[in-house]
């Protein structure tokens, strides 16, 4: 029988680590069972990482389930959206954002040249001239006039993506260090604290999935799953990752087979 899902809402994944930790992986082994198991369910990738056409073109060039949208900038974030999620078949399709947090820097930068008509790395250059000599902190965006105005922006995108498809949704993001002495976000605190990173990116991103995985490559060609939250207790606890589609899938979120 075909991969299929037993669940009534769609899966909501995000796979968090470092460089070569297996994120991308995660979700080609999905795309991998769904197609040697009969499914006809699309995977639709948008990479804003540029690394997707190398593993489509060598490990998995067996793939004939994916369709694959390059993203540098935040317009291909946005069509995408209006033009692909459209066509997503609910609880059945999936929607891949390879790397979600650069989506994140992404929106910036296309709030800086809307408003500004500068690039952002001129931009902040010369907010940081303007500094020079004074005290206090860079803060370029600030209050309402800026920050409010992104946050909206991007969480009307995410509530496309997310939530308004209702495609299974698979993220990748990487991690930085989580100081728990210096971590103001009490939230934050409580869901990564016990594993000394947290998410890139925009800080709602992880409360809007389901399920967020840390993954691992603590030595050389053994990589890991460690489960930071998930909607039932059936957690990784550091496991070896063998086969993430089945591992999680099957054996963890009761996908039929």
């Amino acid at each position: 029988m075909a991969l299929h899902t037993t669940m009534r809402s769609p899966e909501r994944i995000m796979a968090i680590g470092g460089f070569g930790t297996g994120k991308s992986y995660g979700w080609l082994s999905i795309a991998r069972l769904s197609q040697v198991t009969g499914s006809d369910a699309k995977f639709y990738v948008l990479d804003t990482d540029f690394a997707i056409d190398r593993m489509l073109s060598t490990s998995f060039s067996d793939l004939a389930n994916v369709e694959h949208y390059p993203a540098p900038d935040w317009e291909d974030c946005e069509s995408f959206a209006k033009i692909v999620v459209p066509k997503i078949r609910p609880n059945h399709d999936w929607i891949v954002v390879d790397m979600i947090d650069i989506t994140w820097d992404q929106v910036q930068a296309w709030y800086t040249q809307q408003i500004w008509q500068e690039d952002i790395g001129i931009f902040f250059l010369e907010a940081r001239k303007q500094l020079k000599g004074e005290k206090g902190n860079l803060q370029p965006f600030a209050g309402w006039t800026d920050w409010q105005v992104i946050n909206k922006v991007y969480q009307s995108w995410v509530a496309r993506m997310l939530f308004k498809s209702k495609a299974h949704v698979y993220l990748t993001n990487k991690v930085e260090p989580l100081d728990s002495s210096k971590e103001k976000q009490q939230d934050v605190l409580a869901t990564y604290g016990a594993f000394g990173v947290k998410p890139k990116g925009q800080k709602a991103i992880g409360n809007q999935v389901h399920t967020v995985l840390l993954f691992s490559v603590p030595r050389k060609d053994d990589w890991r799953i460690a489960t930071i939250k998930d909607r039932g207790p059936a957690y990784f606890q550091g496991d070896k990752m063998q086969d993430f589609a089945y591992q999680y899938l099957v054996e963890k979120a009761g996908w039929g087979l």
